[in-house]
């Protein structure tokens, strides 16, 4: 058994979940909530293990692009 929180549940169970799945029907519900306990059970193995991945940026944001500023060359 896991640590509780004050409130006698495990940490990250319950409330949040269901504050995710507010709104869909409950065929969506289910299947969003597997695939969050899914992913946040594989996310805790693996950073048991030391082997949690990283973080990566996967919004639709483009990046800045960089540019070396030449003194000699004029701006556009």
């Amino acid at each position: 058994m896991g640590a509780t929180s004050e409130y006698g549940r495990r940490p990250g169970s319950g409330g949040l979940f269901q504050t995710l799945a507010a709104g869909l029907d409950q065929a969506e519900r289910e299947q969003t909530l597997k695939l969050i306990r899914q992913r946040l059970y594989a996310d805790r193995a693996a950073a048991a293990a030391g082997q949690r991945e990283r973080q990566v940026d996967v919004g639709t944001r483009t990046r800045a692009r960089r540019r070396r500023d030449n003194p000699d060359e004029p701006k556009r």
